[in-house]
């Protein structure tokens, strides 16, 4: 999302944009978003599956260090 949104503001912003339904809160990493160069990312929690591997090898290189991969 283009701008900075942390909690509420966040959440409301994110439904609003991506037809989000609110309930769904528990999906989404909403208290620990990433803020950069103007954008507010979100993780989806619990979606890791083996076509997202692709997305974990460009995991640790972005938001500036503030995500890393490990295994369980």
């Amino acid at each position: 999302m283009t701008g900075v949104f942390t909690g509420d503001a966040l959440w409301e912003q994110f439904c609003k944009e991506h037809g989000t339904a609110p309930e769904k809160r528990k999906q989404w990493f909403v208290e620990e978003p990433i803020h950069q160069d103007g954008q507010t990312w979100l993780l989806q929690a619990n979606v890791w599956g083996p076509s997202t591997q692709v997305l974990a090898d460009g995991l640790d290189e972005f938001g500036g260090g503030l995500v890393s991969m490990a295994p369980l």
